[in-house]
């Protein structure tokens, strides 16, 4: 993924800068050797533009779509630089959703097990001990059990 944001920057900064397709493309597989310099290169030997040449499956699906929209529009380096950035935005957005969703997940998780625990372990032998002493469980207890015992289900249900 690095590789791929590395190289296309390096293209976007080249091309702006006035170099042409070909030393753009052989300055960055000196730069970093991507896999898709070769492929873009004999597409553009073969007679192709820079613009159907980028759109090489070795990059990421989702900057070839922007790349796509953006290079109706603009010239090759803005069209590239414009994609790279919502790219980026895209990628780091879904980065700090992973991290904040992380801690909940655990504790959703963490709930199941303890609620499974609760209901197949400690239930069945606090409902032994109160028969043992020949005691009814209070409403509240009894409302309290069955309010665990369903956490699992109602957990297992949403997933």
């Amino acid at each position: 993924m690095d590789n791929d944001l590395l190289f296309l920057e390096n293209l976007s900064n080249l091309l702006e800068q006035g170099y042409g397709i070909e030393e753009t493309l052989l300055i960055c597989k000196d730069i970093n050797n991507h896999p898709s310099i070769d492929t873009i290169l004999q597409k553009i030997y073969g007679g192709e533009d820079l613009t159907d040449a980028l759109l090489d499956p070795h990059l990421p699906k989702l900057f070839i779509e922007f790349f796509t929209f953006f290079s109706m529009r603009s010239t090759i380096s803005d069209a590239i630089k414009n994609s790279l950035k919502i790219y980026n935005e895209i990628i780091s957005i879904r980065k700090k959703l992973t991290a904040q969703m992380t801690y909940p997940l655990i504790l959703i998780v963490f709930l199941l097990f303890f609620s499974l625990f609760a209901t197949f372990i400690l239930f069945p032998k606090v409902t032994s001990l109160f028969s043992s002493f020949g005691m009814n469980p209070s409403l509240s207890f009894s409302i309290l059990f069955f309010i665990i015992r369903l956490i699992p289900i109602l957990i297992i249900g949403i997933l």
